[in-house]
C-alpha cells in the first residue's frame, strides 16, 4: 500500500476518536463509519498540515444525516436517555467539548456554524442535561457564552445575578456527569476492523481501479480550475463599455495613488443635496460575523447622523449624533475591540448612554467611529494593499454609475490576492474580495461590500426620526453619563474609571504594571483603567480591591489602540515570536482588526512573588490597526512603569482628578532629586524608631522573638550598584541594633539573592532575578496620597504633612502567627484613630527624615476633614508612632566589590528547601483535615498525644471536632525553619487539633520541641502577660507557661485569648483556649490526662 504519510498519521490519530464522534450523533454503526470514511475522502492528503484544526475539519465533512433513520435494534454505545433525546447536532458539539476538549470556536467550524450559534447550542444542551427549562437573558448568555472556554469570566455577572450563582454550577455539574457516562460508554470503543480496512483502502491510490479519466487528474483539474478563474477575472474587468469621463480619471493615477486617496476620504461624507444612507455587508472573523452596517448622515453637518450595526437581527452597535447637544451610544462589541471591562468596572454595555456634547465634537466622534471596530474593516485592507508587495490595476468595469475601477494586491501580509473595488470618480471604496486557493480550488469571501446608497429628503427624513431612532422595539435603558468621553474609540470608558499612575506606582505590593516607557506613532494618551482610586476624595468601591489584575493599561490614537492587561494565565507551546526580553504568543486572529496576544518574559523574574501567582509574568494583549510587524516593534519596548514616566511627561497619563500645581511642582522635584542614575552606587544610612507593643519587653516566657532581637531603634544601612538600564546589579542591605549587631540582611548579585535571619539563625539562598524598578522611600508616601500640606521654610527646605487614619494593625489575638514587624507601630493601646504624617526635604528635594505621630488631642474648630480635624489646626498632644531620620544619602561613582560581602555569623544555618514553599503557600497543597486521631498520628513522624476517655470533673469533655495536618515534604531532616509558628502544620512538622469545650474552642499545636521552639522564638508574642507555673503531669513536674491577651468584643460575642505552653517528653503543647481564667485552670488540672496515641496502622 502507498498511503500520503499524512493521512497514515491522521487515520492513526483521529479515525476511532472520528468515529466515536460520528456514534453520538448517529448511533448506526454502518452509518457512522461511512461518514468517518467520507470525512477523510473529502481531504486531499497531499499537503495537508496536521494541526489543531484538521479534527474540526474532518468533522466538517461529515456527510448529512438521512432524511429519515431507523435507530439500530442493538446500539455500541448506551447513552443516557437525556442525551439521546437532544438533536444529533448537539449531541455531537457536546461530544466534542466534552470529550475531545475542542475549544468553541473549533466546534463552529466543525458544525459549520457561527460562533454564537454554537455558543447557543453547547449552552442549552448543558441546560438540557441538567433539568433547566428557563429561558436565558442577553446578560446571562453571554456570561455563559464566555465560559464556554474561560471558567474565569462572567465573574462580575455573577456577583449580581442570583440565577447564574444557582444554574452555572449545576450546569457544570451535569457536564462533569456527562462526561464521566460518555468516558465509560466511548473510552473503550475502537474502530472496527471492517471499517479499518475500508477507510485504509479508500486512502491508497492503488487500490482506485480503472483508468483515470484526464478531467479526474488533480494537476489538470488545477490548471482547468485556475484558467477559469483567470477568465472569469477577465470577463468581470475587461473594459468593454466605460465611462470616458471615469477612465481618464483614473488612467493618470498609479494603483498606490488610488488606494491614498482612498484611505485619505475613508471617513469623508460624499456631499448630496440632502440626506445619505448607505449600507454595507461586513464579514468579520472566523467563524463569521456578518454585521448589516448603515449609516444616515447630513452631509452638510456631519454631527447629524446615525450609525449602527446589526447582526442577526439584534443589534450590535447604536450612534446618534443630533447636531446639537447630546451624542447617544450603545454597544455590546466592546469585549472584541475594547477589552472587557476589568473588575469592579462598570461596562455600561447594552446601555444606551448619553452625554451632553457640542456639535464640533460629535463630528469628530463619528469620524474616529469609522477608524475602530467593524466600521474600520475597509481601512484595514486599504492598509493592507498599500504596503503589499505587488499592487496592480485590473482595470475599469461598467458605466455610469455602476462603473468600479478594480485593484488586485498580493503580499507576505496577505493571506491569498485581494481584489478591492473602487468608484472610479471618487476612488470610494465600494468592495473587498479575499480569494484564497485551497486544495486546488478557489474559496471567495468578501468582507466589505458597499450594498445601497440612497439621498432622502428632510420629508422623508424627519417623520421616521431616521437620524435618531433605535432599530428595535425592545430599546435599552438610557444612562446619562455625567464625565466626558476620553477615549472616542471607545466611549463608554469614563473618566471616573481612570487611575492616577503616581499614585498606583506607589501602592506597595501592587506589583509590576507593564506598559510602554514612551508613546509610539500613532497614539497620543495613556490612561489607567481600573476600580475607582481608593485615594480619591470620594472613596471607591470597597467590593472590588485595587489590585494589579484589576487594572488595564490603554493607549489610544485616532486610528489605533493597544490594552495591556496583566496577569494573564501563561501560554503552552513553542509557537512563540521574540520582541525584545518577551516572547509573544499570537492567538489567531477573532476579527481582522484587532491582534490578541500574550506577553511572555523571556526570564520569568522576581515579580510572581508580587503578585502571589506566576500569572502576574505575563501580559494579555489587545491591539487595533496595527499590523504585526508594527505591533512587536512597539511590544519590544513594554516594560514596568517607572514613577519617572509620568514624571517625564505627566499629561501623557491621563487623571480624573489632576494633581494641585503646586503638589505637582513638589513631587517633580522628589522625582528629580530620587532618580536612579546607572552605572553609580547609592549609598543610605537610615535611623528608623518605631513604638513598639509595651509588654513586648517585659514578657518573662521563652516561646516568642526576644525583645532583643528586635529592638525598637534600628540602624539600616544599604549599598546598591546599578546597571545599565537603572537595574540593581549588586546590593547589600543590612538592619542592626544600634550596637551594631546584625538582625536581618540581604545581598545579592546578578546570579543569588540571600537572606539572613538573626532570630531563626538562617540564611535562604535562591537564584536572583531583577525586579520591577521602584523609585525609593522619599515619594512613596506622598505619591499615594492627596491631602498633603506642604510649607516652604525660610533655608529652602520644605516640610509636607496630611492628616491621615491611624493605620489599625490587627487585634492582639491575631498576632499568634505573625511575624514579629507587626509589633512595630503600635497603635492597639491607643484611643485615636488619626495619625498626623511629616516628611522633611532639602532644598533640592533630598529626603532628609519622616515621622509619624497618633494625635490624642486636636482642636475641631474651623471646616473639618474626613476625620474629624483641621489640616491647619496646631496639634496639641501626640504621641511618637515612628521617625527615620536619614544620616547618610550619596551616589558614588564607584565602590569597591568587597562592599558588597558579607561574613554570616557563626552558626548560621540554610533554610531547606521546604521552608521555601513555606513563604510561598500557594505553590504549596493545603492541609489536610481528618477526624481520627489516630489516622494522623500514623502518617506524622512524631509521637502524637490525646485527652484520656475520663474528663471530670468538667461537666463536658473536649469534643475533637477535626485535625489539620501537612505529611512532611522529603528534603532536609530536620528541617532548618524559617518563620511563625503559623507555618507549623505546612512545614508538615506539627498537627493541630481542634476541640469544642462547652461551646468554646480549644486548639492544641503539638509537634518536636525541638522545632516548634525555633518557630514560637521567631513569631510575635500574641500575649500580654505571661505567667509560670509547675504542674504534675504524666507522674512528673512540669513547666507550664499561661499567656493572657485581651478579652474582644465583636457586637454581643466575646472572645478570650488565653494560651498554654509546655514540654513533655521531646513534645511541645502549644494551645490556645477561647476560654475564660476558671476554665483555662481547669484545663492545666487536666493535662495530666494526655495520652500517647497509638497509631492504626493500615493492614
Amino acid at each position: 500500500m502507498s498511503i500520503p504519510e499524512s493521512a497514515q498519521r491522521a487515520r492513526t490519530r483521529y479515525a476511532a476518536a472520528l468515529y466515536r464522534s460520528a456514534l453520538l450523533r448517529d448511533p448506526h454503526p454502518a452509518r457512522a463509519g461511512r461518514a468517518v470514511i467520507t470525512a477523510f475522502g473529502a481531504i486531499t492528503w497531499d499537503n495537508v498540515l496536521l494541526d489543531d484544526q484538521l479534527e474540526a475539519r474532518l468533522v466538517a465533512n461529515f456527510p448529512p444525516l438521512p432524511r429519515f433513520q431507523q435507530r439500530p435494534s442493538q446500539s455500541p454505545v448506551n447513552l443516557p436517555a437525556t442525551f439521546c433525546a437532544l438533536s444529533p447536532s448537539t449531541r455531537l458539539a457536546l461530544g466534542l467539548r466534552i470529550v475531545r476538549g475542542m475549544a468553541t470556536p473549533l466546534i463552529a467550524q466543525a458544525l459549520w456554524l457561527a460562533l454564537p450559534e454554537a455558543q447557543t447550542l453547547l449552552i442549552e444542551g448543558g441546560r438540557a442535561m441538567s433539568g433547566a427549562t428557563d429561558t436565558l437573558g442577553g446578560a446571562c448568555r453571554s456570561c455563559w457564552s464566555g465560559r464556554l472556554d474561560d471558567p474565569n469570566a462572567g465573574r462580575s455577572h455573577m456577583l449580581t445575578c442570583s440565577t447564574c450563582r444557582v444554574a452555572i454550577p449545576r450546569w457544570e455539574q451535569a457536564e462533569r456527569t456527562l462526561s464521566e457516562h460518555l468516558g465509560r460508554a466511548l473510552g473503550s470503543l475502537s474502530l472496527p476492523p471492517a471499517i479499518d480496512e475500508a477507510l485504509t483502502a479508500s486512502l491508497d491510490p492503488s487500490t482506485h481501479t480503472g483508468h483515470t479519466l484526464l478531467w479526474h487528474r488533480p494537476a489538470v483539474l488545477q490548471s482547468v480550475l485556475v484558467l477559469c478563474t483567470l477568465l472569469t477575472l477577465l470577463l468581470l474587468f475587461w473594459p468593454w463599455r466605460t465611462d470616458k469621463l471615469s477612465a481618464t480619471a483614473s488612467a493618470a493615477l498609479p494603483p498606490a495613488a488610488i488606494v491614498a486617496a482612498a484611505r485619505n476620504t475613508y471617513a469623508a461624507v460624499p456631499q448630496v443635496s440632502g440626506f445619505l444612507h448607505r449600507r454595507w455587508a461586513i464579514t468579520l472573523g472566523q467563524p463569521q460575523l456578518n454585521f448589516q452596517a448603515d449609516e444616515w448622515v447630513d452631509p452638510a453637518h456631519p454631527e447629524r447622523h446615525r450609525m449602527q450595526l446589526v447582526a442577526d437581527r439584534r443589534v450590535a452597535e447604536w450612534e446618534v449624533g443630533d447636531g446639537q447637544d447630546h451624542l447617544l451610544y450603545m454597544s455590546n462589541l466592546v469585549p472584541y475591540f475594547c477589552g472587557a471591562s476589568p473588575i469592579g468596572v462598570q461596562s455600561h454595555t447594552n446601555e444606551r448612554n448619553s452625554w451632553t456634547m457640542g456639535p464640533t465634537q460629535q463630528a469628530a466622534i463619528r469620524t474616529v467611529r469609522w477608524h475602530h471596530g467593524p466600521w474600520a474593516t475597509g481601512l484595514h485592507y486599504l492598509d493592507l494593499a498599500a504596503t503589499a508587495d505587488t499592487l496592480r490595476s485590473l482595470g475599469i468595469a461598467g458605466s455610469g454609475s455602476a462603473a468600479t475601477l478594480t485593484l488586485s494586491a498580493e503580499g507576505r501580509a496577505i493571506s491569498g490576492t485581494l481584489l478591492l473595488r473602487f468608484d472610479p470618480v471618487s476612488h470610494a471604496l465600494r468592495e473587498v474580495r479575499e480569494l484564497q486557493h485551497n486544495n486546488g480550488q478557489t474559496e471567495e469571501r468578501v468582507p466589505w461590500q458597499l450594498r445601497s446608497t440612497e439621498t432622502l429628503d428632510e420629508q422623508t427624513v424627519a417623520p421616521h426620526d431616521l437620524l435618531t431612532s433605535y432599530p428595535d422595539d425592545n430599546q435599552p435603558p438610557l444612562v446619562e453619563r455625567t464625565s466626558p468621553i476620553i477615549d472616542d474609540g471607545c466611549p463608554l470608558t469614563g473618566s471616573e474609571q481612570t487611575q492616577s499612575l503616581p499614585r498606583l506606582l506607589m501602592m506597595p505590593n501592587l506589583g509590576p504594571l507593564i506598559g510602554l516607557s514612551a508613546l509610539p506613532t500613532g497614539l497620543n494618551q495613556a490612561l489607567v483603567v481600573g476600580p475607582p482610586d481608593p485615594a480619591a476624595p470620594n472613596g471607591f468601591n470597597q467590593q472590588f480591591r485595587l489590585e494589579i489584575n484589576n487594572l488595564h493599561v490603554v493607549y489610544i490614537g485616532s486610528a489605533k489602540r493597544l490594552v495591556l492587561v496583566p496577569e494573564a494565565p501563561p501560554i503552552a507551546g513553542d509557537h512563540l515570536v521574540a520582541a525584545g526580553p518577551w516572547r509573544v504568543h499570537f492567538f489567531p486572529p477573532e476579527v481582522p482588526t484587532v491582534l490578541t496576544a500574550v506577553l511572555q518574559p523571556a526570564a520569568i523574574g522576581n515579580e510572581q512573588f508580587h503578585n502571589g501567582s506566576s500569572r502576574g509574568n505575563y501580559v494579555r494583549v489587545l491591539a487595533e490597526g496595527w499590523t504585526r510587524d508594527e505591533l512587536l516593534a512597539v511590544l519590544a519596548t513594554a516594560r514596568p512603569l517607572r514613577v519617572d514616566d509620568w514624571a517625564n511627561a505627566p499629561d501623557r497619563f491621563y487623571a480624573t482628578a489632576s494633581l494641585p500645581a503646586a503638589v505637582q511642582a513638589h513631587l517633580l522635584t522628589l522625582f528629580a532629586a530620587s532618580r536612579i542614575t546607572p552605572g553609580q552606587s547609592h549609598h543610605l544610612v537610615v535611623v528608623e524608631t518605631t513604638r513598639q507593643a509595651p509588654f513586648f519587653a517585659g514578657l518573662a516566657d521563652p516561646y516568642h522573638t526576644p525583645a532583643a532581637l528586635w529592638p525598637a531603634e534600628r540602624r539600616q544601612e544599604s549599598w546598591i550598584a546599578y546597571g545599565k538600564g537603572g537595574r540593581e546589579a549588586r546590593a547589600l542591605r543590612l538592619t542592626s541594633d544600634m550596637m551594631g549587631h546584625v538582625v536581618a540582611a540581604q545581598w545579592h548579585d546578578e546570579q543569588t539573592w540571600r537572606s539572613y535571619d538573626a532570630a531563626s539563625t538562617t540564611v535562604i539562598a535562591q537564584p536572583y532575578r531583577a525586579g520591577a524598578q521602584r523609585v525609593g522611600d522619599a515619594v512613596l508616601p506622598l505619591a499615594a496620597a492627596w491631602q498633603w500640606q506642604w510649607h516652604t521654610l525660610d533655608d529652602g527646605s520644605a516640610v509636607a504633612e496630611q492628616l491621615q487614619p491611624l493605620e489599625a494593625l490587627p487585634g492582639n489575638a491575631g498576632l499568634a502567627s505573625s511575624e514579629v514587624v507587626y509589633l512595630d507601630n503600635w497603635t492597639n493601646d491607643l484611643a485615636t484613630d488619626s495619625a498626623l504624617g511629616r516628611a522633611f526635604f532639602d532644598r533640592q528635594g533630598h529626603l532628609r527624615g519622616r515621622e509619624t505621630l497618633a494625635i490624642l488631642k486636636a482642636a475641631t474648630s474651623g471646616t473639618e476633614n474626613h476625620l474629624g480635624v483641621t489640616a491647619t489646626t496646631p496639634v496639641t498632644s501626640t504621641v511618637m508612632i515612628n521617625r527615620a531620620v536619614i544620616e547618610q544619602d550619596e551616589w558614588l561613582p564607584s565602590i569597591p566589590a568587597s562592599t558588597f560581602e558579607w561574613t554570616l555569623p557563626p552558626g548560621t544555618k540554610e533554610a531547606s528547601a521546604d521552608n521555601l514553599l513555606t513563604f510561598y503557600p500557594y505553590f504549596n497543597d493545603p492541609p489536610v483535615k481528618v477526624r481520627n486521631i489516630t489516622d494522623a498520628a500514623a502518617t506524622m513522624p512524631f509521637t502524637v498525644w490525646d485527652w484520656g476517655p475520663t474528663w471530670t470533673p468538667l461537666e463536658e469533655a473536649p469534643a475533637l471536632s477535626g485535625i489539620l495536618q501537612q505529611p512532611p515534604h522529603t528534603g532536609q531532616s530536620p528541617p532548618v525553619m524559617r518563620g511563625t509558628i503559623g507555618s507549623a502544620v505546612s512545614l508538615g512538622v506539627a498537627i493541630d487539633a481542634h476541640y469544642v469545650l462547652d461551646n468554646r474552642s480549644v486548639d492544641l499545636l503539638q509537634g518536636p520541641a525541638s522545632l516548634l521552639r525555633q518557630l514560637l522564638q521567631q513569631t510575635a508574642p500574641a500575649w500580654i502577660s505571661a505567667e509560670q507555673r509547675v504542674v504534675m503531669i504524666n507522674t512528673q513536674p512540669r513547666t507550664v507557661w499561661l499567656m493572657r491577651g485581651t478579652t474582644q468584643k465583636s457586637g454581643i460575642n466575646i472572645y478570650y485569648n488565653r494560651w498554654i505552653v509546655f514540654e513533655m517528653d521531646g513534645t511541645l503543647f502549644f494551645l490556645r483556649a477561647d476560654v475564660q481564667d476558671a476554665d483555662l485552670d481547669k484545663i492545666v488540672q487536666h493535662l495530666d490526662g494526655l495520652r500517647q496515641v497509638v497509631p492504626q496502622r493500615q493492614p
